[in-house]
C-alpha cells in the first residue's frame, strides 16, 4: 500500500478477512498524507468497511464518487469516507477526481479548509462548548424526571445554537431514539412534525398504539442501465388522530424499547405566538405531568427571553433547562484556532495567532470567518499565516459581520438604545454609570432597566457594578460609524439657527408697530398706512 490513501486501498486479502470477521479497518491520515493503521472496530451490523479519518481523509471523497472502481457511502461527516467494496488493489485515483461538483480543479487550499463560516454548519473543531454538551448528554439520559431533559439554547447570532441542537440530535439518532426536528421560522409547525411522525413509524409503534392503518408509497429503485418501480403498504396513524396522540403513541411505544423521542425546534423567537402555546400546553402534558420519556431541545435568540418567557400561556417552556451561549474565553478561541489549523497540515505565527482569537470575542461565527480568511489569504496549507495575513483576515470578517450580524442587530433596537450606545462610543466605548445617568435624559430606573436589556441582548457588558461597555454585537467602530454617517446627513446646527433667527431691524422698521389699546398687541401693518391699526 502506497503512503498517500488518496491513490490507493487495502489489499483484498485484507479486506476479506475483515469480511470474515465483521470488523471494520480504520486508518488515520496524517497532514502529510501518509496512512497509518489503528486497528479494527468490531461491528457485525456494519460488515466490511475501511474507516478513513483525519485532516487530510477529504482529500479523497472525490475520487471515492467518481472513480468507476471505488464503491463507497459518503457519511455526514465531511472527513470520513466507508469503503464498501473490496474489489480493488493499489486503485490509483485520477487527477479528474480531485475535483469540485462543477468538475472544476480542487485547489489544496480549498480541499483542506477545516473552516466552515456559515450559520448552523457544525465545525470541524468545536472549542469551548465542553460544559453546555455535557448539560445536554446527562440531561438527555438521565430522562424526564430531570430537568435538563428538556433544555432550551438561548444565544446570540453566531454563538452556536444551531450547532448544538445539531449535536443533541446525533446523539439521539445513535442511541436509536425517534427524533422529530423542525423550526419555528414559519408557520406550520405541527404539519412538519407530523411528516417526521409519519416517517418514524413502525409496527411496534402501531401495536402500541392499539390501532392504525396503512398507507401506500411509490418507491423507485436505479440500477445499471435499468429502472424499476413498485407500490408497498407502509405503518401509519389514523389521520383522525390530534398530533398530541401521535407523540403520545410514539414515546409509550419508546418507553417500552427503553428508548425516548427527541423534539428539537430552532429559531423559537420567530414562531407563531398560537401554534407555541398549543406545543407548550401538549409537551407540559405529555413529559412533565404524564412523565413519557419525550425530550424537547429549542434554541432562540435572546429575545425570547422578554416574549415566550414571560407568556403566562407557555409554561412549558418557563420550566425548561435554559443554557445560555455566551461568547468562548479567549483560552478556548486560541485553542481553537490552533487546533483547526494544525489539524488540516497549516502553520501559523503565535502573534498572528493571539490576534485572531482576540479579534474574534469569542464569537464562533466570527471565528470561522477570521479562520477561513485567514486560510485563503495566506494560501494555506502550503503557505504561512502570519501577522499581515491576520490582520486582513480581521478586517474582511469585521466587514461581514457589519453585514450580516451588527445591522441586524442595531436594526432591531429603539431610538432611545441607540441613543445610549452612542453615547458609550462616544466615551470610547466604555464608561462609567454615573457618567452615562449625567449624559441620558432618563430616569435612573429607566436607564438601569434599559442597560439590563442591552446586556442581555449582547449590546452591552458590565465590568463589575460601575463600568459599562460596549458589548460584541455592537462594537465601537460598528457604532461610531453609524454615528459618522448620521452626523454626514443631519444639517448644519449653526446653519439650522441662520435660517431661523429673528427679523433683522430693517424689516421690523417697516412695521407700524403702533400698540393697540384694547388689546395687548401691536399694529402689523407697514409704517405709514392709512387708517386704523389692527393686531392681524
Amino acid at each position: 500500500m502506497c503512503e498517500n490513501v488518496g491513490c490507493c486501498a487495502p489489499d483484498l486479502t485484507s479486506q476479506r478477512r475483515n469480511a470474515a470477521s465483521g470488523c471494520r479497518e480504520r486508518w488515520h491520515i496524517a497532514p502529510s498524507g501518509k496512512a497509518t493503521p489503528e486497528g479494527a472496530d468490531q461491528d457485525r451490523r456494519l460488515g466490511p468497511r475501511l474507516i478513513l479519518t483525519g485532516p487530510r481523509a477529504g482529500v479523497i471523497r472525490h475520487g471515492a464518487q467518481h472513480c468507476r472502481k471505488r464503491k463507497a457511502y459518503i457519511s455526514q461527516s465531511v472527513r470520513t469516507v466507508h469503503i464498501l467494496c473490496g474489489l480493488f488493489t493499489n486503485c490509483a485515483i485520477p487527477s479528474r477526481c480531485m475535483s469540485d461538483l462543477l468538475g472544476h480543479p480542487l485547489s489544496d487550499t480549498d480541499r483542506d479548509n477545516p473552516f466552515t463560516p456559515d450559520f448552523g454548519v457544525s465545525p470541524h473543531v468545536m472549542a469551548g462548548r465542553g460544559a453546555q454538551t455535557e448539560e445536554l448528554r446527562t440531561g438527555l439520559g438521565l430522562g424526564p424526571r430531570n430537568p435538563r431533559f428538556t433544555s432550551v439554547l438561548i444565544g446570540h447570532r453566531g454563538t452556536g445554537k444551531t450547532v448544538l441542537i445539531d449535536h443533541a440530535e446525533s446523539m439521539a439518532a445513535r442511541a436509536g431514539w425517534h427524533v422529530l426536528k423542525t423550526d419555528a421560522t414559519t408557520p406550520g409547525i405541527y404539519e412538519r412534525l407530523e411528516e417526521d411522525i409519519a416517517a418514524s413509524i413502525d409496527d411496534d409503534v402501531i401495536d402500541v398504539s392499539g390501532g392504525g392503518t396503512s398507507r401506500s408509497e411509490t418507491e423507485w429503485r436505479l440500477g445499471v442501465g435499468v429502472a424499476s418501480v413498485s407500490r408497498k403498504s407502509l405503518p401509519s396513524m389514523p389521520d383522525k388522530w390530534s398530533l398530541k396522540r401521535k407523540i403520545e403513541v410514539l414515546g409509550r411505544s419508546a418507553a417500552e424499547r427503553n428508548s425516548a423521542v427527541l423534539i428539537s425546534l430552532d429559531e423559537l423567537q420567530s414562531g407563531d405566538r398560537q401554534e407555541l402555546r398549543r406545543l407548550s400546553a401538549d409537551l407540559q402534558h405529555l413529559t412533565k405531568r404524564g412523565e413519557l420519556p419525550i425530550a424537547f431541545v429549542g434554541a432562540g435568540l435572546p429575545v425570547i427571553e422578554y416574549t415566550i418567557m414571560r407568556d403566562p400561556k407557555m409554561t412549558f417552556f418557563h420550566r425548561c433547562h435554559d443554557i445560555h451561549l455566551g461568547p468562548i474565553d479567549r483560552t478556548s478561541a486560541l485553542e481553537f484556532f490552533s487546533r483547526a489549523i494544525r489539524s488540516a497540515g497549516g502553520e501559523c505565527d503565535g502573534d498572528a495567532m493571539h490576534l485572531m482569537s482576540e479579534a474574534s470575542r469569542g464569537l464562533p461565527y466570527k471565528m470561522q470567518l477570521i479562520g477561513d480568511n485567514a486560510w485563503r489569504f495566506s494560501g494555506s496549507p502550503h503557505g504561512r499565516i502570519d501577522l499581515q495575513t491576520a490582520r486582513l483576515a480581521v478586517s474582511e470578517a469585521e466587514r461581514r459581520m457589519t453585514t450580516r450580524v451588527y445591522s441586524h442587530v442595531w436594526d432591531s433596537l429603539s431610538g432611545a438604545d441607540h441613543s445610549v450606545l452612542q453615547q458609550i462610543a462616544g466615551a470610547g466605548g466604555t464608561t462609567t454609570r454615573r457618567s452615562l445617568g449625567a449624559a441620558m435624559p432618563m430616569k435612573p430606573s429607566d436607564l438601569s432597566n434599559r442597560l439590563r436589556r442591552l446586556e442581555t441582548l449582547g449590546c452591552v457588558d458590565r465590568d463589575g457594578a460601575q463600568h459599562i461597555e460596549l458589548g460584541v454585537l455592537t462594537p465601537t467602530g460598528f457604532v461610531n460609524d453609524i454615528i459618522a454617517e448620521e452626523a454626514a446627513v443631519t444639517p448644519d446646527p449653526a446653519r439650522i439657527a441662520s435660517s431661523t433667527a429673528a427679523p433683522s431691524a430693517a424689516t421690523t422698521e417697516r412695521r407700524c408697530n403702533r400698540p393697540l389699546k384694547t388689546i395687548n398687541a401691536t399694529c402689523i401693518l407697514r409704517a405709514g398706512h392709512k387708517g386704523r391699526c389692527r393686531s392681524r
